[in-house]
C-alpha cells in the first residue's frame, strides 16, 4: 500500500475510520448485552411455562400421567407447586397441552 497517497493520510479519512470503528464497537457491545438479557429473561419464563403445562422443568418430559415424586426421564424432583397442579390434574383431566389456570 502506498503511504504517499493523500487519501489515506487526510484528517477526514482518519476521522471516518475512527468513528466507524467506534460505531462497530458500540453495536457489538449492545448486541452482547441484548443476548445476555434475553438469556436471563427466557429461563424463568420457560420454567413457568413448563410448570403450567405439567412438563419437567429440566428435560420437558410430560408429567401428566406420572404419579411419582421425581421425573421418570431425568430424575429431577418435581417442584411442590407443580406437584399440586399434578394432583389437581389427575382428579380433573384436561386435553394435551392445555394450561392450568391458577
Amino acid at each position: 500500500m502506498d503511504q504517499s497517497n493523500p487519501l489515506f493520510t487526510s484528517p477526514t479519512f482518519i476521522a471516518l475510520v475512527r468513528w466507524g470503528a467506534l460505531v462497530v464497537g458500540v453495536l457489538v457491545v449492545l448486541g452482547l448485552l441484548w443476548f445476555l438479557y434475553r438469556q436471563t429473561r427466557s429461563k424463568p419464563r420457560q420454567r413457568l411455562q413448563r410448570v403450567r403445562t405439567l412438563h419437567c422443568v429440566r428435560c420437558n418430559h410430560d408429567l401428566r400421567n406420572h404419579k411419582g415424586a421425581n421425573c421418570p426421564k431425568c430424575g429431577l424432583r418435581i417442584p411442590p407447586e407443580q406437584a399440586r397442579l399434578l394432583d389437581e390434574s389427575q382428579s380433573n383431566p384436561r386435553k394435551k397441552g392445555e394450561e392450568i389456570d391458577d
